[in-house]
């Protein structure tokens, strides 16, 4: 609903260019000074209603007493989610108590790699206490779910790459829709993975916008595709 989108002129015309040439992907951007931002009471009253706020940490970090607002819409039942990579997150500074708010997060390789790093191997057990799931995304070595009771280990869909951008995150819209629907994380996973792959057969990092009937119909013509749980 852009009603809900707020223009702040206080930041120039944010740029993000995309690069794609010889296989390779370049993504630039260019950042604005930041500043702390206010949310509207509209605004506030849509999130402590929401089933869920998919976000980073860097985002939250740009809206005042943002901390207090998590703790407020969790309270009224709304599941906080975050997308970790390796270059928006310092577990050295006041990140580490954003991300302990977290209900489920999204880390990718980077991510993993930073974590294993800074909080050691175990980091996912011990986020395990107090959160949901934590899902780990390999890009084309699939992906595994880590919840409290189970490990499910995820395949990628082999396909031909025309470019990956915004793979990631159709990814983690597509698990959450089917979190939603309160699916089984068996059929989650698969059906993630597949909006993943059916995104990157197409040019531009909005190719992941699809139907849940598109999505079946690619998993139907890869029925090769398989998960396993422990």
């Amino acid at each position: 609903d852009p009603t809900y989108v707020v223009r702040d002129d206080k930041y120039s015309d944010a740029k993000c260019l995309i690069i794609l040439t010889q296989g390779e992907r370049i993504i630039y951007v260019v950042e604005n000074n930041d500043h702390g931002k206010e949310l509207t009471l509209d605004q506030v009253q849509l999130i402590n209603k929401a089933e869920y706020i998919y976000t980073t940490i860097a985002d939250m970090r740009r809206i005042n007493n943002s901390k207090q607002l998590i703790k407020t819409a969790k309270l009224n039942g709304t599941k906080l989610v975050y997308d970790i990579e390796a270059n928006s997150i310092n577990i050295l500074d006041e990140d580490i108590e954003y991300i302990k708010l977290a209900d489920i997060i999204f880390v990718n390789q980077s991510g993993y790699d930073y974590f294993v790093s800074n909080l050691g191997s175990n980091f996912i057990e011990e986020f395990l206490k107090t959160m949901q799931l934590v899902i780990v995304t390999l890009g084309e070595k699939g992906s595994v779910i880590y919840s409290k009771d189970k490990v499910i280990r995820n395949s990628a869909f082999k396909v031909e790459i025309v470019d990956s951008t915004g793979a990631g995150d159709t990814f983690n819209a597509a698990f959450l829709y089917g979190l939603s629907k309160q699916w089984a994380l068996e059929d989650i996973g698969r059906f993630a993975s597949a909006a993943a792959a059916k995104a990157i057969t197409k040019l531009g990092p909005r190719s992941g916008v699809t139907s849940e009937k598109e999505v079946r119909e690619f998993i139907d013509l890869n029925i090769w595709y398989f998960n396993w749980t422990y």
